[in-house]
């Protein structure tokens, strides 16, 4: 009796390496199957078009689905998966290879990413420092014209008081006049 030789999704590289199979055996299992498969939908049909009666073909139909179930399990299980083809051939899979390059060029592109960042930070940090210089300056500019101003203010002030004072010193001198004196017209 032939031995059944079936991979189930779960088995691990040893389980596979101990059954022995290739990928050329199981690409041919997976045409055997195939053609099984095609051999049985050529028979129901033609048993439909012998004219078998309603009943037989319904219940040969049913038959063959509950086996046509079994060899779709049967491809499913028996087809390794990616990951346990390349580990028969100690390749890594193409999308395995095509992953890793795309997370290195997303690395890449962070690390270029934080470097310009890091550029830009800095000078942020230079014209904010020289923003900050220049706004001191500037209330150093406006204090100065401030004080200037006030300056100039506080001298006018004086210069109108002083005047202010001597024309009220004059203006009191001749109200004095005008009670002390005799007027000429009384005469």
């Amino acid at each position: 009796m032939p031995e059944k030789k079936t991979i189930s999704s779960s088995s691990t590289r040893d389980d596979q390496t101990k059954i022995g199979l290739t990928c050329q055996e199981v690409k041919a299992l997976r045409e055997k199957t195939w053609s099984r498969t095609n051999e049985g939908n050529v028979t129901s049909q033609s048993l439909v078009l012998y004219g078998a009666s309603k009943e037989t073909s319904e219940s040969f139909h049913e038959s063959k689905m509950t086996n046509t179930e079994g060899v779709n399990k049967g491809i499913y299980f028996s087809y390794p998966c990616r990951r346990h083809s390349c580990a028969l051939v100690n390749i890594p899979a193409p999308c395995v290879n095509k992953m890793i390059s795309h997370i290195q060029d997303v690395e890449s592109k962070i690390q270029e990413h934080l470097k310009r960042l890091c550029q830009l930070q800095r000078r942020m940090h230079r014209l904010w420092q020289e923003h900050f210089k220049l706004v001191v300056l500037f209330s150093q500019m406006r204090l100065a014209n401030f004080q200037t101003d006030s300056q100039e203010s506080i001298q006018k002030i004086l210069a109108v008081q002083e005047k202010s004072s001597s024309l009220m010193q004059h203006i009191l001198g001749l109200f004095q006049t005008l009670t002390d004196g005799p007027c000429k017209n009384d005469g």
